[in-house]
This record gives C-alpha cells, structure tokens and sequence, in this order.
C-alpha cells in the first residue's frame, strides 16, 4: 500500500505533469501568444502535447483519490485527535442515520431503516478475527474494503447468511494457521476497514443490532477452543415485523 510520502509524491506529480503541460503548450505556440492553426504540423503538435498531458494527469488524479479518500477518512475516524474509535475497534451509531450523525460521521447519508457502523483494521502484524452473530433472520452485512475503496468481501448478508459465523481478516503476506472453522478472508492491502450495516423498524429495534459484529486480534482470541458458532443470548435480534 502506498506511503503517505507515496501519497504526497502522487500528488506533486500530477501537479507536475499540469505545469508541463503548460509549458510544453507555449513551447508549442508561436511567439504572439496566438494558437497556431491546428492543421499546420506546429497546431498538431501543440494538440497532441496538450493531449497527452491532460491525460496523463487525469490517469494519476484518478488513481490516487481513492488512496487520499481512505488516507483522509481513517485519519478523521482512527487516529486522528477527534477520532471516534481505535485501530481495529468499531464505531457504531446509536441510532439510524440522522442528518447529525451523518455529519458526524463524515461519509454517511441519512436514512430511515439502517444502523450503521465501521473501524479500521491494522492487519501489519497479525491477522483480525471478525466474529458476527445468529440474527434470527434479520438482515445485515458486514462489508470489507481496501484501501482502493473496493468492497472485495463481506461477512453476512446474501454473501454468508445470517447464521453468524468467525471470520480471520488476514492481511498481506500472513502465512500461519487457522482453525477449521474459522473463515479466512484475504485481504489486498495492510489497512482495510469494515462497515456494519444492521436493518431496524423501530427504537426496540436498536440495543440488538447495536452488538452485531466483533473484531478481536488473533492472538487474543488463538487460545480458544474451537467449536461450533453459537448464537449468543445476550443479543436480541428478533427479526422485525
């Protein structure tokens, strides 16, 4: 995954490449400052640089936005001085989506139906193990992304079910071993984050879906005894009507 000082050199680059453009442009043009006709070989050539240019940059603006999107939100989220959860922790809404928690939460849109949540994961050392439970049938879903923005896996939903289950989030490189009935899940870049997403009707709704999900470092949660996941009593996660 890129470096902030990646980060940082994507940016000067395409602002490089912008101001090379400018002046392979002029270069191009005749001394009045005028375009030169574009079916005259100077016109092709100023054509073809301002081309290429423009390109160019808009190749490495769109590469790296999402690498700064993620960079940004992990620092307003994770580690920055207001952040609202540690590495490889969840923040999770209180309530659905209201337009001040959607501000707070600095991504999220309101909405009537869905209670939101999501941390960033550290997998640099050791994998992180997920643990989501038996909803009873209520929908929700974990989605997982890189630091791409892409969602390459979730956890729940129509991709594993609502039956619950134990997850390893593994990150590039980990070579050791896992439980039979642990999940493994690779993931492409060192730094990933979650997002819970538990479907409530009303405020009863909300102490269930609240628990809905677990992260846990692995080498905390490696001494368990493997067995089979059980739902836990402590959540109550009636399927609403």
């Amino acid at each position: 995954m890129l470096s902030k000082r990646g980060v940082v050199f994507l940016l000067f680059f395409a602002f490089a490449l912008s101001v090379a453009q400018t002046g392979f442009a002029q270069q191009a043009g005749p001394s009045s400052g005028q375009s030169p006709d574009q079916t005259t070989p100077a016109g092709l050539r100023e054509k073809a640089v301002q081309t290429f240019f423009s390109a160019q940059a808009l190749v490495a603006a769109t590469w790296g936005c999402p690498l700064v999107i993620m960079y940004n939100l992990r620092y307003n989220d994770t580690v920055g001085p207001k952040s609202k959860a540690a590495p490889n922790s969840i923040w999770r809404m209180q309530d659905i989506s209201t337009p001040q928690l959607a501000r707070e939460a600095g991504y999220v849109t309101p909405n009537v139906n869905t209670l939101y949540g999501f941390g960033f994961l550290d997998l640099g050392s050791q994998p992180v193990i997920l643990s989501v439970p038996d909803s009873g049938g209520r929908y929700y879903v974990v989605e997982i992304v890189d630091m791409w923005t892409n969602a390459f896996a979730y956890a729940g939903g129509v991709a594993t079910g609502y039956k619950g289950g134990v997850f390893a989030l593994v990150g590039p490189g980990w070579n050791g071993s896992l439980p039979p009935h642990v999940r493994r899940i690779d993931c492409p870049t060192r730094w990933i984050m979650i997002q819970p997403r538990v479907h409530v009707r009303r405020p009863e709704d909300l102490p269930g879906p609240g628990r809905c999900c677990k992260p846990s470092s692995y080498k905390d949660w490696r001494n368990l005894r493997a067995s089979r996941h059980r739902r836990d009593p402590r959540i109550t996660m009636q399927r609403p009507t």
